[in-house]
């Protein structure tokens, strides 16, 4: 499918390749339970670069405290003038 949009449009077929490649990044990174939160009910879910934890995770009661800079540059949304 790539390689068809591609065909019609460089940019969008680029933009395309990279945002299907970092969505499983995502899901191959987090468990099931950070996936819900970030991809939502309808998975509408672009991610803008590379998902690449820089840090240690530590659990602290429900949830997780983070030390050093994880890096996850993601739009929950993204509207057409943001890409």
């Amino acid at each position: 499918m790539v390689t068809e949009v591609a065909r019609g449009c460089l940019s969008t077929g680029w933009a395309l390749s990279l945002t299907s490649a970092h969505v499983l990044q995502v899901a191959g990174f987090f468990e099931e339970r950070a996936q819900d939160e970030i991809f939502g009910t309808d998975g509408d879910f672009r991610a803008a670069s590379t998902v690449a934890p820089v840090g240690v995770a530590r659990p602290d009661g429900d949830g997780h405290v983070v030390l050093g800079r994880p890096l996850l540059h993601a739009l929950r949304r993204t509207d057409p003038e943001r890409g």
